[in-house]
C-alpha cells in the first residue's frame, strides 16, 4: 500500500499533520461546479488567499463579494494551467466532466485525464507542496448483492463502458503513480454522489430538478451513496492537513436505493413519487436505440443510452471509513443534503414551488 507498511500498522494519532493554523496560496480547479463553489466559499472564510482557474465565460457570480483571484484558462491547456499555479502551496483540483455518455468520449478524457496530468505536470513544475485530486466512488468498485465495499475493492466498472467511469479511474491512477514515483506529494479523495446548495450549473442537482418537477414515473432498480457537498468540503481539508500521500479516501454518505432518493425528493416538493421500477429487460433494446440515435442527436439521448440505463441497476454502496478512521470524517443523513439542495435550487428560481403535476 501508498504510504509504506510502517503507516498501516501504526495508529492514526502518528499521522503527520500538514499546514496547522498556516494561511495558504490555494489553487482550485473545477472552482463553479457544485464542489468547488462550496470549496473555495470554505477556504475563503478559513482566510487562505484563493485562485479559482476558470474559462472566460464561467460564471463567477457566486464569489461576489469574496476575495478570489480569478485567473483566465482551461484545464485542457497545459500552460495556462502551469501559469495559475505558480506560487501556489496547494492546489485542490476539483475540475472534471461528469457525462455517462458514451458520444462525449473524448471530451471526457480530454477533461479528466489529460486535464489531470497537466494539473500534475504543473505542481511538480511549481513545486506545490500539496495537492488534493478530486476523483470519484466512480473510480471505485462496487459489491455484489448490495455489498457495501471500500477502497479496496477491485474496479469492476469496466463493462459499462462509459466515458465517466473510465476517465476518473485513469486520472486516479495517473495521480496515484506519480504520488509514488516522484516527489509530488499528493493525495485521493472520492466523492459519493454529492448533492447540497450551490449547483449552479446543475449537475448531480438535476435528480432533485427531475424529481420535484413530479413527472417522474419510472425509478431504476439499482442505489447509490449520496452525500452532502459540504461534508466532503471538510473531508477535503482534512485530507489535505491528514491524508497519507499516494492514498485515497472515499468520502461518501448514506447508501440508500434510487427509489428511496426519488421518494424522499418528491415528498419534500410535495408531487407524485415514481411508482414504476425500470426493469433490467427494457434496458437492452431502450439502451441499444439510444446508442444509435444519439450519434445523430447526442443531447437528446444523453440520458437514454446503455451506460446510463445500465448503471441504474448497480447499488454502488461505499464505506468511508477509512476516511472515518484517519481523517476524522463524518457525514450527515441524506435528507441534510437532499433539503439544502431543493431550498437553494427553490431559492434561486429553478424550481417552481409544487407546481409538479400529481402534486398533492
Amino acid at each position: 500500500m501508498a504510504g509504506g507498511a510502517l503507516f498501516d500498522t501504526l495508529p492514526v494519532s502518528v499521522n503527520k499533520v500538514y499546514f496547522d493554523k498556516e494561511k495558504l496560496k490555494i489553487l482550485v480547479t473545477g472552482a463553479t461546479g457544485l464542489l468547488g463553489v462550496n470549496l473555495v466559499k470554505r477556504l475563503v472564510n478559513d482566510n487562505h488567499s484563493v485562485r479559482i482557474l476558470t474559462r472566460l465565460k464561467s460564471p463567477v457570480w457566486p464569489f461576489d463579494g469574496l476575495e478570489v483571484e480569478r485567473f483566465i484558462g482551461d484545464i485542457v491547456d497545459g500552460r495556462s494551467v502551469r501559469l495559475a499555479a505558480e506560487g501556489c502551496d496547494v492546489v485542490f483540483h476539483a475540475a472534471g466532466f461528469v457525462s455517462f455518455t458514451p458520444f462525449l468520449r473524448h471530451r471526457a478524457y480530454s477533461i479528466n485525464v489529460t486535464g489531470t496530468r497537466h494539473v500534475i505536470e504543473a505542481c511538480q513544475g511549481a513545486k506545490v507542496r500539496r495537492l488534493v485530486h478530486v476523483s470519484s466512488i466512480a473510480a471505485i468498485g462496487y459489491g455484489q448483492n448490495r455489498e457495501v465495499v471500500d477502497e479496496t475493492v477491485p474496479w469492476n466498472f469496466d463493462t459499462l463502458k462509459d466515458p465517466y467511469h473510465d476517465t476518473k479511474r485513469e486520472a486516479e491512477l495517473s495521480v496515484i503513480s506519480a504520488a509514488q514515483n516522484s516527489d509530488l506529494d499528493a493525495v485521493v479523495v472520492n466523492p459519493g454522489y454529492l448533492l447540497g446548495p450551490w449547483d449552479i450549473k446543475p449537475s448531480s442537482g438535476r435528480l432533485i430538478l427531475v424529481a420535484a418537477s413530479g413527472w417522474l414515473w419510472i425509478y431504476p432498480t439499482g442505489g447509490i451513496s449520496v452525500v452532502h457537498v459540504g461534508d466532503v468540503v471538510e473531508g477535503m481539508i482534512q485530507a489535505l492537513r491528514r491524508g497519507r500521500a499516494g492514498e485515497r479516501y472515499a468520502l461518501s454518505g448514506e447508501n440508500i436505493t434510487y427509489k428511496e432518493l426519488f421518494t424522499k425528493i418528491a415528498r419534500m416538493a410535495k408531487v407524485r413519487s415514481p411508482f414504476l421500477p425500470f426493469s433490467k429487460v427494457a434496458t437492452l433494446p431502450l439502451g441499444l436505440l439510444g446508442d444509435q440515435l444519439g450519434k445523430m442527436w447526442p443531447k437528446a439521448f444523453s440520458d437514454i443510452n446503455t451506460p446510463v440505463l445500465s448503471s441504474g441497476h448497480i447499488h454502488h454502496y461505499i464505506s468511508s471509513q477509512k476516511a472515518q478512521d484517519e481523517l476524522g470524517y463524518t457525514f450527515r443523513p441524506v435528507s441534510s443534503a437532499i433539503s439544502e439542495a431543493y431550498q437553494w435550487f427553490l431559492q434561486h428560481g429553478y424550481i417552481k414551488k409544487h407546481k409538479g403535476c400529481g402534486g398533492k
